[in-house]
C-alpha cells in the first residue's frame, strides 16, 4: 500500500510538471505558427518610358568642343541603359524600342518598354508608365529567442529571409540580403497559443 501511495504521488508530481511544461510556448510550436505568416515582398520599379536630351549641333558657345562633350555624355548615359535593357530583353523579360530624333540643336533618345508574358506573373502593379515587379517574398527563417512576459503571454524574436524570384538577379546586382529581425506577441488561450495581431 505504501509503495502504491508513493507511486501515485510520483505520478501526480510528474503529471503536474508535464502539464506545466506543456503550458510554455515551444520553439517548434512558435515556428509552426510563424511559418504560416506573410512578411512582405521585395519589389523594384521599372520605368516603361524614359529619355534624355543632348545638344548635338554644336551651336552653343562651346562650338565643336561642346558638341564632342555632349556626344561623350550621350555615350556614357546610353551604354549602361542599353546594356541593362539588352540584358532584360535577351532573358525574355521585356521587349523595347529605341528611337533617336534630332530637333534643332538637340538629340533626343527615347526608350519604350513592353513587358513579355514571362514577366507577367511577377508584375504587382502596372500604371502604364511604371511597373512594380516582385523580386522576392520574405518568409519565416528561424526563432532567435522566446521571452515569457506573463503566465499567458510570450514575445518571440525571429528572422525572415527572402525567397527570390528569377527576376531578382537581373534587376538587383546582388543576392545577398541579410535576414531581417522581427518580434511577435503570443497569447495562450484554452485551445493553445495564438499569434496576437
Amino acid at each position: 500500500m505504501k509503495k502504491m501511495c508513493i507511486g501515485l504521488i510520483l505520478l501526480l508530481v510528474f503529471g503536474l510538471i508535464a502539464c506545466n511544461m506543456s503550458k510554455d510556448l515551444s520553439r517548434g510550436k512558435a515556428s509552426e505558427i510563424l511559418s504560416k505568416g506573410h512578411y512582405g515582398q521585395m519589389t523594384a520599379t521599372i520605368s516603361l518610358y524614359f529619355h534624355n536630351n543632348f545638344e548635338s549641333a554644336g551651336i552653343s558657345s562651346g562650338g565643336e568642343a561642346w558638341r564632342q562633350q555632349q556626344l561623350r555624355d550621350l555615350d556614357r548615359w546610353l551604354k549602361p541603359e542599353k546594356a541593362y535593357l539588352d540584358l532584360l530583353k535577351n532573358q525574355g523579360w521585356i521587349t523595347y524600342n529605341m528611337r533617336q530624333s534630332t530637333e534643332q540643336t538637340w538629340t533626343k533618345i527615347e526608350f519604350t518598354l513592353q513587358p513579355t508574358n514571362k514577366l507577367q506573373p511577377y508584375i504587382i502593379k502596372n500604371d502604364g508608365y511604371f511597373i512594380e515587379v516582385k523580386l522576392s517574398d520574405m518568409v519565416f527563417d528561424k526563432i532567435t529567442g522566446i521571452s515569457k512576459t506573463s503566465e499567458d503571454t510570450c514575445v518571440v524574436e525571429f528572422t525572415t529571409k527572402p525567397i527570390n524570384t528569377p527576376l531578382y538577379g537581373v534587376v538587383k546586382s546582388s543576392n545577398d540580403v541579410p535576414p531581417t529581425n522581427h518580434s511577435a506577441s503570443f497569447r495562450r488561450y484554452d485551445d493553445g497559443w495564438r499569434l496576437e495581431q
